[in-house]
């Protein structure tokens, strides 16, 4: 019996091997990074956000509900928000 035919399946499994293993490892890659994405590896980063004295209520209760929701995440910072009521005269100026 000669070997060319052993040698040859051989070769064919490790071929078939290393292409099943390579599809595994890069889909254990991309959940890592699915993973990682969701997580605040650089902590939380706060959105201030500057309302009305009528409207503050309202958004400070949608915002509340955002990012309870929406557990929003963005490069890496878990996204919080704080309403302040401020007076419109003010804040126009200011702007």
């Amino acid at each position: 019996m000669s070997k060319g035919p052993i040698i040859a399946v051989a070769v064919a499994l490790v071929l078939v091997l290393a292409v099943v293993g390579w599809f595994r490892l890069r889909e254990r890659i991309d959940e890592q990074a699915t993973e990682a994405a969701q997580t605040c590896v650089e902590g939380d980063a706060l959105l201030d956000v500057a309302a009305d004295p009528a409207v503050a209520p309202t958004l400070t209760t949608l915002a509340a509900r955002w990012v309870t929701d929406t557990r929003p995440v963005v490069r890496d910072h878990c996204i919080d928000v704080r309403v302040t009521a401020v007076a419109t005269a003010p804040a126009t100026t200011a702007l």
